[in-house]
């Protein structure tokens, strides 16, 4: 009876396996298709359709196989041509196959949205490398001899691309498609090492690499992963590339167009990125500082800058630029290392006028030096946050005939990235130019920034070596309107050195037609502006122009303790806030004038180039007596011509003769007078001007010399006027004053009187007419060597 029971349950184990196995044979399509929709469906597979499927105890295959679903606003469908399945049937109840081969694999991808893909993720790029996705993959081995990708976007278009990939213990997979008629080559391959990939992308035009990336990922220690980066790109054909990539993918990198911008050269990228095996990232606005905070980089970036042209803002640019850097614990440093790049600027880009560049001889385009003897560091200690610095930089502009060169001490410069952004800037630097080949003094610059754009504070400070030229400028400025209001504070305290290095390079450029030399004194001027835009004729402006103590000469004429105070308002149309004050110690112009003194003032807005002036007092000390201004007078420089009076008083004739320097005249007498100017042009006019003597008269004693009684022995009228002006007492004495256009002066000397010891002292009248070709005024009373010549001559 149990004999009996063994054999029925063996016999019945043995129906129920080959029941089994039959039922497997007759439903593995469906048990394939039911596993594989059970495993995709974490990818969003809704549907699995078989065409021609066939299997067998280790293996099976369809002719055609279509997936379709969607995931993460993405839509696709995949569709394998003679695949083929081979497996252990035990391992496909455990959701295993073997190998695959696929002759065709096709893929349609279309995006229907943006990413849903949000908040804090962990990225892991292990998990990429090729053993470690097969091992999540129900296969063994996988082997595709053609797979094509069809790609949707709204915003790019329609991207097709193409392969094949190959893998059992390593992985072989290679892509290929094409971009704006340019050829993009992918290809990823596993290494002998597990934990290694590596991944090869270039760009080819014509057979010729446009630009080349070379990364290999391998492991470096516990936990931690390296990117090992080479690249290299061709400048011309990259760009260009970028162009056309750009009309049509309708997107905008913001690369200009190609009269805007040209670049030959080439560059080339060696890099180093570590990070931890899982790297946690955030939202957008957060994903910049945690890959920041958890990689380790270092790069070396050359850059052969054959030609660089900025359409029309420079030219011809060349050189070598390297950069190295690395990133560690989110703080980012940099060091451009120092290099020498040359080029062609247009004078409009530096808003130079025309008449500026005829004058410097610099031509259409200027040459543009930008020269670095140490490293530019450029840090960034968190994002939003960058730091750039630098030592002894020059910047030179010009050529041989005129040449402007800033020689940078320290730059330093700082930029956070908040609401508003905030910058802070300073520059120390010495300023050096040549102009048509003359060296001008060396100016030392301090500059400063801090702020916004809305709001910048800004400090200029200008000096020369030698400290005699000190100019501080400071305000505050909107960058982006031009508003912003400024203080400029010049001091000049050594006049003579400052002047003796200026007076040659003015003589030599035609600017200083005269021989002014200044020997002592001190200048201030104090300027405020405000403005409203960056147009200048906006602007409005106070300035306080203070001289004090100024000594020296013009064209042999000296002058002590000269002071101008002024003060006054306006860009190009000028008007005075209180009157204009000249003060003069003393003048020589052969004779000694003392104690100047001119107010003015602008009472209205005038131009600047040709104002409108009311003189409103003048007086001078003079020939012992005064000459003044009886009462305010206008002066318009815009006029042809402008018409003055001005009075002698208590002069004396003994100073006036001594302009003749010689000892054998003597006068006594006090003179008053007017000489009323008009001056058109350059030319002094006086009308009816006339100097006479006050009651009671004078005295003029003239002692002839040998030679002039020898002389006079065979001329009795010459020897008459010899003895009467021996000891000639006058009781008149009058001179009219003329001064014609063309410069001919005329004075017509009256004389009334007597000699005690001559004729009885009998009284004398005699007119002496004296005519000499004389423009300037004052030099006019120098003639007295020409009356005492007219005297010996003979009377009238």
């Amino acid at each position: 009876m149990i004999r009996f029971r063994t054999i029925a349950l063996t016999l019945l184990l043995l129906l129920g396996i080959a029941g089994a196995g039959v039922y497997l044979l007759l439903h593995l399509p469906e048990l394939l298709r039911l596993q594989a929709r059970n495993y995709l469906q974490q990818y969003g597979v809704d549907d699995i359709h078989f065409e021609g499927l066939h299997a067998g105890p280790r293996g099976a295959g369809a002719d055609y196989l279509v997936l379709h679903g969607a995931y993460d606003n993405y839509a696709y469908e995949v569709t394998l041509n003679n695949g083929q399945v081979q497996y252990d049937w035990r391992a496909v109840l455990g959701g295993k196959v073997g190998a695959i081969r696929l002759s065709s694999l096709d893929i349609v991808v279309e995006q229907t949205g943006d990413s849903t893909t949000r908040g804090r993720q962990a990225l892991l790029p292990a998990s990429l490398l090729p053993q470690r996705v097969m091992a999540q993959l129900p296969l063994a081995s996988l082997d595709i001899a053609q797979w094509n990708l069809r790609y949707h976007s709204p915003q790019i278009g329609v991207i097709d691309a193409s392969g094949e990939l190959a893998f059992d213990t390593r992985l072989d997979a290679r892509l290929t498609t094409t971009l704006a008629n340019r050829r993009l080559l992918a290809e990823l391959q596993s290494g002998a090492n597990p934990d290694s990939m590596h991944l090869n992308l270039s760009v080819h035009e014509n057979q010729a690499d446009i630009t080349t990336v070379s990364a290999r990922l391998s492991a470096a220690a516990q936990d931690t992963w390296v990117w090992d980066i080479q690249a290299t790109a061709q400048h011309t054909p990259l760009i260009q590339w970028l162009r056309e990539l750009e009309q049509s993918w309708n997107i905008t990198p913001g690369i200009p167009s190609a009269t805007a911008f040209t670049l030959l050269g080439n560059s080339v990228l060696t890099a180093r990125i570590q990070h931890p095996e899982a790297l946690m990232l955030g939202a957008q606005a957060q994903f910049v500082d945690a890959a920041r905070q958890q990689l380790q980089a270092s790069f070396l970036l050359s850059n052969e800058i054959r030609r660089l042209d900025l359409g029309a803002v420079a030219s011809g640019i060349s050189g070598t630029v390297t950069f190295e850097g690395e990133l560690a614990q989110g703080r980012f440093e940099s060091a451009l290392q120092p290099f020498k790049v040359e080029g062609l600027v247009a004078p409009k880009t530096l808003s130079l006028p025309a008449d500026w560049v005829h004058w410097m001889r610099l031509g259409d385009d200027i040459p543009l030096t930008l020269h670095t003897t140490e490293p530019v560091q450029i840090i960034s200690p968190a994002p939003g946050s960058w730091s750039v610095g630098t030592e002894n930089a020059l910047i030179s502009l010009g050529d041989k005939a005129s040449l402007i060169s800033l020689h940078t001490r320290n730059l330093d410069f700082t930029m956070r990235d908040e609401d508003p952004l905030q910058a802070s800037t300073a520059l120390t630097a010495v300023l050096d130019a040549r102009l048509r080949k003359q060296a001008l003094p060396a100016l030392e610059l301090a500059f400063t920034q801090r702020g916004n754009p809305q709001h910048s504070a800004l400090s200029l400070q200008v000096a020369d070596t030698a400290r005699s030229l000190q100019a501080a400028l400071s305000g505050d400025l909107d960058l982006a309107t031009g508003e912003g209001k400024f203080q400029l504070d010049t001091q000049v305290t050594n006049l003579q050195h400052l002047w003796a290095n200026s007076a040659p390079l003015l003589r030599h450029f035609d600017l200083l037609n005269n021989t002014l030399d200044l020997r002592s004194g001190t200048a201030r001027l104090r300027t405020d502006v405000r403005g409203k835009r960056f147009d200048i004729a906006s602007w409005e402006q106070q300035s306080y122009l203070s001289l004090e103590s100024t000594a020296g000469s013009l064209d042999g004429v000296g002058f002590e303790g000269l002071s101008v105070s002024a003060g006054w308002t306006g860009i190009d149309r000028w008007k005075t806030l209180q009157p204009v004050e000249i003060t003069l110690a003393s003048l020589t112009p052969g004779f000694v004038v003392s104690d100047v003194r001119l107010r003015a003032s602008l009472p209205r807005a005038t131009p600047i180039a040709r104002p409108q002036v009311s003189i409103e007092a003048f007086s001078a000390d003079m020939f012992g007596g005064k000459l003044t201004l009886p009462a305010a007078q206008s002066w318009d420089f815009a006029a042809p011509g402008n018409s003055i009076t001005l009075l002698a008083r208590q002069w004396q004739l003994g100073d006036l003769v001594a302009l003749q320097h010689n000892a054998d005249i003597e006068a006594q007498g006090t003179l008053e007078g007017e000489l009323p100017l008009t001056v058109t042009g350059s030319r002094i006019i006086i009308d009816k001007g006339y100097l006479r003597a006050l009651p009671p008269g004078g005295l003029i004693r003239y002692i002839a010399t040998d030679a002039n009684r020898a002389l006079a022995s065979n001329n009795p009228e010459l020897e008459m006027a010899l003895n009467l002006l021996s000891d000639f007492r006058y009781q008149r004495l009058q001179s009219a004053v003329e001064l014609d256009e063309a410069g001919n002066l005329l004075l017509g000397l009256s004389l009334a009187g007597s000699n005690p010891s001559q004729f009885d002292g009998q009284a004398i009248n005699f007119n002496i007419n004296v005519e000499q070709n004389i423009d300037p005024l004052l030099q006019s009373l120098r003639l007295s060597d020409n009356l005492v010549k007219r005297i010996e001559s003979g009377l009238e």
